[in-house]
């Protein structure tokens, strides 16, 4: 049986889009009685209560939005960013909410309130807490949290930062050789509370094909080392001038522990596959 969505009222948390042209938006309801933790409930000045998914982000075109409904105070877009990041945190104004039991009413609207997200998210390539984060601020944390870390050139985007650093050497183990799969590690990043918690490396096996538009690599993990829930992936080709080139176009499938990516480029020996995987643990 097929679902009929409507579409969502959303709060929208930056005014300005990003560079590929995506703002984030927080799904909300109005019954606060399928509230739960991650909810943020406001007294609403003209239908009672307003409840926001701070849980529940997703990132949508601009010319997608529709008609201003209404205007929230800067202090309660900073509560939602702030609890999007960190699951812990409340702010004064909100109440307490009680956790929600497995098997309920609110989680069955919580998973409902998901599949409404995932059909109207435009990109899910990006994790939407980027939009809440800063490229050099977080290049300095990365360099404290691993002396050593570098990048060949200043990285233009985030994920350019995370896939294309090379970390210390005692982050990469020594990978096998293979006739028909090239092994190599993908830099695996853990954010969690507003900040990198850790960096690990992961052992990915990658499958480089020709194609009409040029090549396309199927990467696995065949040991991912968290949830897949969360966790968002990236992958740049890096060419022996050591110039880097975005995918024409990349697919993840973590519940597979998989992505593939597409790259305009001659042959497969053209360069070197690099790949950052993002886990937001909520």
């Amino acid at each position: 049986m097929g679902f009929i969505f409507h579409p969502p009222q959303v709060m929208v948390l930056k005014e300005n889009s990003s560079s590929e042209g995506y703002v984030p938006v927080a799904q909300t309801f109005s019954d606060p009685d399928l509230a739960g933790p991650g909810d943020l409930v406001i007294q609403d000045r003209d239908a009672g209560s307003l409840c926001i998914e701070t849980w529940n982000i997703l990132l949508v075109k601009p010319q997608a939005l529709g008609l201003l409904v209404d205007r929230r105070d800067q202090p309660v877009v900073d509560a939602v960013v702030a609890m999007h990041k960190d699951p812990d945190y409340s702010p004064e104004f909100a109440p307490l909410l009680v956790p929600i039991r497995p098997g309920g009413p609110r989680a069955l609207f919580r998973r409902y309130e998901h599949e409404t997200a995932a059909f109207f998210n435009a990109n899910r390539a990006i994790p939407p807490v980027f939009h809440f984060m800063d490229k050099d601020a977080l290049m300095v944390e990365l360099e404290n949290k691993a002396p050593g870390i570098h990048w060949d050139d200043t990285p233009g985007n985030l994920w350019e930062l995370l896939a294309v650093a090379e970390l210390p050497d005692d982050y990469y183990p020594m990978a096998a050789a293979d006739e028909d799969l090239q092994y190599y590690h993908a830099n695996l990043y853990i954010y969690e509370k507003g900040e990198i918690r850790e960096i690990r490396t992961v052992r990915a096996e990658a499958e480089c094909v020709q194609t009409t538009a040029g090549i396309a690599f199927s990467i696995f993990l065949p040991e991912l080392p968290v949830p897949w829930e969360g966790v968002y992936g990236y992958s740049y080709l890096k060419l022996g001038s050591g110039e880097i080139i975005p995918p024409l176009e990349i697919k993840v499938a973590m519940e597979y522990r998989s992505l593939s990516a597409a790259f305009k480029a001659d042959d497969c020996l053209a360069g070197i596959i690099q790949t950052a995987l993002f886990c937001h643990k909520r």
